[in-house]
């Protein structure tokens, strides 16, 4: 046996079609969901390799065990495999695998699936009565639960124009402060840090610009050397946190794996809101409609935006957004369905943070009670952050 290092995405399916078997170990909160195989899942099928791999709910949905994949549930039931395969044996089942994938999981059967879902949900959508909101004084309703058919306070139902666009750099300033007020010591916050964050912040919410003009490329490879230049922050931060714009909240930290037991505790923090920043829905939507106001929803439409926000924390953005595309026009403007594009841009959620927990206590395990504390304030902190970041498209739009 040899350790052979990473392999690059351009040689994946000679690797794959290279050994005896390929051995497939899922991540144990995908396991525990089930239903989630990973991606390497389908490119060894797809590429013909004989795969083994661990037990877990709903395999029999993607390949069938015994047949087009063996399934093993511990060492001993691999290496019994090992011993009984032979090698015409292994083209069979990779063979089988590979007519299973090709007739139902490339990328085309994804694609059609999606517009599928997307004809149905715009189906959906023209068949939804328009959303009522009434006009009771007061944004909360009996019992203290914040109301969607109230009406704003009479003070901020009219609103000067000027006074509406600028009201994203309240919300800014209002989430920079419950950052602050929630900080485990207050009196040694970067303040280089933050105020240099959020110029970089304001200069990404020009990147569409940017990718345009061709200069986002080279913003990108310089990122890295700005965050330790600018921010001040370590080398290791700097590298981690510049690569979660382009990988997995847990990629990132393989990448700076062998600096994760020597980071600070503030920049441990730092590199987990990174990732997550990628119910009880009452008390979700009674605490963000005012927070979404704030950013620059309009009040009448906060109570819509927060429940699309409670739904992205519980659950996750992918629901949310599909409830954002059946929300009816007349409940969002346009102007509040860009806030919330970005506001919702993110990994702040139970889910997630469950990934981010299990992936880098492996990393790091002697830090995995340190990073379990962390866990709900990373999820805080990732939420304000893409608020912030919904704050300056709205000042944008």
């Amino acid at each position: 046996m040899r350790r052979i290092g990473h392999v690059g995405t351009a040689d994946h399916n000679a690797f794959n079609a290279s050994p005896l078997a390929v051995l497939n170990v899922a991540r144990d909160s995908m396991a525990e969901i089930g239903f989630s195989p990973a991606t390497r899942v389908f490119e060894a099928a797809g590429a013909g390799a004989c795969l083994i791999t661990d037990a877990w709910e709903g395999i029999e949905m993607f390949l069938q065990p015994g047949t087009e994949v063996l399934v093993a549930r511990d060492g001993r039931e691999v290496a019994e495999h090992l011993a009984a395969l032979t090698p015409q044996h292994a083209r069979t089942i990779g063979e089988a695998a590979r007519r299973r994938i090709l007739a139902g999981h490339t990328a085309g059967h994804r694609a059609a699936e999606l517009k599928r879902h997307l004809a149905e949900a715009a189906s959906r959508k023209a068949s939804v009565p328009p959303r009522a909101y009434g006009s009771v004084d007061g944004a909360f309703a009996a019992r203290g639960r914040f109301d969607p058919a109230a009406a704003p306070p009479r003070s901020l139902r009219r609103l000067p124009a000027m006074a509406s666009a600028l009201l994203p750099v309240l919300g800014i300033g209002s989430v920079l402060l419950l950052a602050w007020l929630l900080s485990e010591n207050r009196r040694a916050v970067p303040w280089r840090t933050v105020i240099g964050g959020m110029a970089l912040q304001l200069a990404l919410a020009l990147a569409a610009l940017l990718f345009h003009w061709g200069v986002l490329q080279a913003v990108s490879r310089g990122f890295a050397w700005v965050l330790r230049r600018w921010l001040g922050v370590g080398g290791a931060l700097g590298l981690g946190a510049a690569t979660h714009i382009f990988v997995g909240m847990i990629e990132a930290p393989l990448l700076i794996r062998p600096w994760l037991a020597r980071l600070q505790r503030g920049e441990l923090f730092a590199l987990m809101t990174c990732g997550i920043a990628g119910t009880m829905m009452v008390i979700y939507a009674a605490i963000l409609g005012p927070l979404m106001w704030l950013i620059g929803v309009p009040w009448a439409e906060s109570a819509a935006a927060a429940e699309l926000m409670g739904t992205k924390t519980v659950l996750n953005e992918f629901v949310a957004y599909i409830g954002l595309a059946n929300t009816p026009a007349e409940a969002l403007s346009e102007r509040s369905r860009i806030i919330l594009t970005y506001a919702m841009c993110g990994f702040a959620n139970f889910g997630s943070l469950g990934i981010l927990i299990g992936g880098m206590g492996a990393m790091v395990p002697e830090r995995r009670e340190e990073i379990v504390g962390l866990g709900l304030r990373s999820i805080l902190s990732g939420t304000l952050a893409t608020c912030t970041s919904g704050a300056l498209a709205g000042i944008l739009a």
